[in-house]
């Protein structure tokens, strides 16, 4: 039916998809599947179970910030919503938490654009850019922020950053 994933995480023999687009329905249902791979002698077993407490997300982008948890910044609600909120993801053995937290004081500019991009630069940073529109006269100016999620020793992080 034209559904794409968007988030996965990989923990042991376990791989954990989160959020996706349907194309067919343009709706992000908060999907969230646990894939598990044995790999014993002769042919695989690969097994799929669909877990509650997923997160209604596409286009989303992920940080690892200490060494079983993650970061998701970023994304769509739907087609012209972008998603303001931020989750960790907590991994431990055979399991896996989503909660919500506290997202970083987005400027103006962001909040209001229309569309924004991004990607992961290691280390709890994520970087953000968005298009420029009417604000120069080049249309194809972009403008680039670099979110700082606290990472695991560093102390000097509290709360999310913006640096502009």
């Amino acid at each position: 039916n034209g559904f794409s994933f968007h988030l996965s995480l990989v923990q042991n023999d376990i791989i954990y998809i989160i959020g996706g687009h349907s194309l067919e329905n343009n709706i992000r249902p908060p999907n969230f599947y646990k894939i598990k791979i044995d790999l014993p002698l002769g042919s695989p077993a690969v097994s799929c179970v669909i877990l509650p407490g997923g997160i209604s997300v596409s286009s989303a982008i992920m940080t690892q910030t200490r060494e079983k948890e993650y970061v998701v910044v970023g994304g769509y609600h739907s087609e012209n919503q972008k998603r303001l909120v931020c989750n960790t993801i907590n991994l431990d053995d055979n399991k896996i938490e989503i909660v919500e937290t506290e997202a970083p004081e987005w400027t103006p500019d962001i909040k209001h654009c229309k569309i924004w991009f991004g990607s992961d630069m290691g280390n709890g940073s994520i970087l953000f850019g968005i298009p420029g529109d009417n604000r120069q006269l080049a249309s194809d100016a972009n403008y680039f922020y670099i979110l700082k999620c606290p990472v695991e020793n560093d102390q000097s992080l509290e709360q999310m950053a913006q640096v502009c």
